[in-house]
């Protein structure tokens, strides 16, 4: 670990601060000038940008780990937040206690979905990996549905006067903007967790261990690392994020249990992830809070038609995905991470491409050579064979070559114990294989009759 340390501590430059505020920047500039908001509703834009910072930094863990979008990064935190929701509302805990069993349901379903999912996808295509994501969401939603039938009921009211609310009655007023408990608790928990997280990764020997995996996981796995326990790490970490989220901006937004509830905090963590260039955490944090202060402002001059910040998203990351360039680290540069990429077609090597020419051209040689002499006559096939084989004509028991026995004349030759003239048995038809090529010229045997 002291070797990871010390990699960590020399590794590659990170971009600069002018790179990586420069998207954040670009989003509250277009804030300021379409959708200009008061100071008050400006910071609780703030406000909710860094719950949805939370969820953007768990899915940059899970892309930095596996190179996967995790499209049930918002759906592994609605469901424990939906758990919690009811326990604090309608079993009556207390409104700490409801949190914390709420988070540790998160760590469940963090282990759940990467040793029952995730593990088993260890070797297929990113692509495969993505599709199971989204069935991975699609189950979360219905898990989530059902829920208040624990209660039987099938709605879950979101705050006020049911109880779902910070217990301590704080509140700041900022002009006309009032910040409920909800709102300040939801700031202090979502900026310690930012820089807990920060610490951790940075410091701590499992932090260093998680992003050595990010960066190559086969160099990681030499130098001791466990790198299937940190990719745990990693989807736990973004469950447990995923649900401080969601759960703290239900306090404040409300918390309508739905088809549709993870959909926009998935979406605005997508942005800021596409934004950030999926791979820098400090400029990914950054423009999440940009993002949510955007969609403040969207909100404030669009009351009646709040579908209009979808749109808006939509654009930013067109725009975003449009002028992105790729990532100069090397967990950019090692697409494949820990997936391996066996499945997919890749280009033949430069020799083996090189040769293919040739080897077209024999391949055709070859089925004509075979193909072509089935069409000769028989005649013409033997010919055609003898002049190919052997130019030495072979022996007889006697040692006399057969091109000397053969130019005896058949009444002289009854002395010699030597088998009759290979030309005579071809002419006589008594050959075994008529058609067969000889192992020597059929000429050197062969003289016209005498009459």
């Amino acid at each position: 670990m002291a070797l990871l340390t010390e990699r960590s501590a020399h590794s590659d430059d990170g971009p600069s601060l002018a790179t990586v505020l420069a998207p954040a920047c670009a989003v509250i500039a277009v804030q300021l000038v379409a959708f200009p908001l008061p100071l008050g509703p400006w910071l609780q834009g703030v406000v909710l940008g860094l719950l949805n910072a939370l969820l953007a930094l768990g899915l940059t863990l899970v892309w930095r780990t596996n190179r996967v979008l995790n499209f049930a990064q918002a759906d592994m935190g609605t469901l424990p937040a939906a758990l919690a929701v009811g326990l604090i509302m309608l079993s009556g805990l207390p409104y700490l206690v409801g949190l914390v069993l709420g988070l540790a349901a998160a760590v469940a379903v963090g282990v759940a979905v990467q040793v029952i999912v995730i593990r088993r996808f260890r070797h297929a295509p990113r692509l495969t990996l993505t599709v199971a994501t989204i069935g991975i969401s699609q189950f979360l939603i219905v898990a989530a549905l059902l829920v208040p039938r624990l209660w039987h009921t099938q709605v879950l009211t979101s705050r006020g006067s049911m109880g779902y609310t910070f217990p301590i009655p704080i509140s700041l007023t900022v002009g006309q903007q009032v910040f409920h408990a909800d709102d300040i608790f939801a700031a202090i928990v979502s900026i310690a967790c930012l820089v807990g997280i920060s610490l951790f990764l940075r410091r701590s020997d499992t932090g260093i261990a998680v992003r050595a995996s990010a960066e190559r996981a086969e160099r990681a796995s030499l130098l001791g690392v466990p790198v299937a326990r940190m990719e745990m790490v990693s989807w736990i970490t973004a469950s447990a994020l995923s649900f401080i989220g969601v759960f703290l901006q239900g306090a404040i937004l409300g918390f309508p249990l739905n088809a549709t509830v993870g959909i926009a905090a998935l979406v605005t963590a997508l942005a800021a992830l596409a934004l950030g260039g999926f791979d820098h955490l400090g400029a990914v944090l950054a423009s999440a809070i940009a993002v949510g202060v955007l969609l403040q402002g969207v909100r404030w001059h669009n009351t009646t038609h709040p579908t209009v910040g979808y749109a808006v998203l939509g654009a930013v990351i067109g725009v975003a995905m449009i002028v992105r360039r790729s990532g100069s680290s090397r967990a950019a540069r090692d697409t494949t991470s820990t997936w391996l990429a066996s499945l997919e077609p890749r280009p033949l090597p430069r020799p083996l491409a090189l040769r293919r020419p040739a080897m077209v051209v024999a391949l055709v040689c070859a089925v004509i050579a075979a193909v072509v002499p089935v069409t000769w006559s028989t005649s013409t096939q033997y010919e055609l064979a003898t002049l190919v084989s052997s130019p030495r004509p072979p022996r007889s028991r006697s040692g006399l070559p057969h091109r000397a026995i053969c130019s005896i004349p058949t009444s002289s030759r009854g002395f010699l114990p030597v088998r009759s003239c290979p030309s005579e048995r071809w002419a006589s038809g008594t050959s075994p294989h008529h058609w067969a090529p000889m192992s020597w010229p059929w000429w050197c045997c062969w003289e016209p009759s005498q009459g």
